[in-house]
């Protein structure tokens, strides 16, 4: 019996690190995170989990941009690029649109569209982003408003 729980317990451990479960890379995760932060300050960028505190100055955001959005059922029918928190969350029954979790976000009207190459918003996903421009909120939210191509840099 005791010899049956140590190889239960054994496999369960194993299965715990091997699906990433470990402290070890929470720890990496907020070193990681703490070295983005810091490189941004460095840099004399402002951390995109930081723009909440800049809200209404002009400034040069940077991050991570982890998905996009195009809200066509939205006035104004804006492409979103969605810093840091991966993922589109949930539908509006309202529009069928999807919304966007709550985080730093570059808006691009649709007025502005045309200044931007065919798909540009997928050409962000992926890549650490500076964005430049007067710091805004939008839907609670701090955003730069782009109307051109020159206010976002992909890799800075």
């Amino acid at each position: 019996y005791v010899f049956s729980l140590l190889i239960l317990g054994a496999i369960g451990a194993l299965a715990l690190a091997g699906c990433g479960g470990s402290s070890t890379n929470v720890a990496q995760d907020t070193e990681t995170q703490g070295a983005a932060l810091a490189a941004a300050e460095a840099l004399g960028y402002i951390p995109s989990s930081k723009a909440g505190e800049h809200m209404g100055e002009e400034g040069t955001v940077r991050g991570s941009v982890k998905d996009y959005n195009y809200i066509s059922g939205a006035k104004g029918r804006p492409y979103i690029l969605i810093f840091d928190k991966p993922g589109i969350v949930k539908r509006r029954a309202a529009f069928g649109d999807l919304e966007v979790p709550e985080s730093f976000k570059v808006v691009i009207w649709k007025d502005y569209h045309k200044n931007f190459p065919a798909n540009f918003a997928g050409a962000y996903v992926g890549h650490t982003v500076c964005a430049t421009g007067l710091i805004v909120d939008y839907n609670g939210d701090p955003a730069i408003e782009a109307h051109d191509p020159s206010q976002l840099k992909i890799d800075c």
